[in-house]
């Protein structure tokens, strides 16, 4: 009767020890995925992440893609979240933008603005390295100038409450601007679109 009862207690203690491994295993599992980040890869919150940067490709654009954490947040599971969902629809969300600054333009909007403003600074030589003739008249020139705005960089702000998400476009040619101001499209934390201005 010893004998039972201690194989018993040894068969439930190798039980036992057997769900605990796969519960650790499947809880490092889900940790590793809420660790990884599109177009970043595997990162280790553990630490003080502030900031992570890469060059990628979205919608077969190169671009700059940065993600910025408030500091004290820079470890929330809500933050990492918000970040993995913006860049797993980010060729969607691109794609609309670009949507939005062409009819932008149409419509005579800030996108406009932006071109006449900066076209008056370009040189000659700024436009033949766009491929643009400065002959041209004005508004043949600005629909010209409209197909050199290419998209620099990306900014994904997860905890900012001025703008989760940041599109910069810029006069340039295979990666190279010819000013230093970008148009920029702003969008909250649902993805819709705050405004339009242009920074340097």
């Amino acid at each position: 009767m010893e004998k039972i009862l201690i194989l018993i207690f040894i068969l439930f203690m190798i039980l036992s020890c057997s769900k605990s491994q796969s519960f650790f295993s499947v809880a490092n599992k889900e940790t590793n995925a809420q660790n990884i980040l599109k177009y970043f890869g595997e990162q280790d919150f553990n630490k003080a992440v502030r900031s992570l940067y890469t060059e990628t490709q979205v919608n077969g654009k190169q671009t700059r893609l940065s993600i910025d954490f408030n500091k004290k947040d820079s470890h929330s599971h809500s933050s990492i979240e918000k970040a993995n969902r913006i860049l797993e629809n980010l060729d969607a969300l691109e794609e609309s933008t670009y949507n939005t600054l062409l009819t932008d333009f149409e419509n005579s909007g800030t996108t406009l603005t932006f071109l006449e403003l900066y076209s008056e600074t370009l040189t000659k030589e700024d436009f033949k390295f766009l491929g643009v003739d400065h002959l041209l008249t004005k508004d043949a020139k600005l629909i010209a100038l409209l197909n050199t705005l290419h998209l620099r960089n990306i900014g994904v702000y997860p905890d900012s409450p001025k703008g989760t998400l940041v599109f910069d476009y810029t006069l340039s040619k295979d990666g190279l601007a010819v000013i230093d101001y970008m148009l920029v499209f702003k969008y909250n934390e649902h993805e819709e679109l705050l405004n339009i201005t242009f920074e340097s």
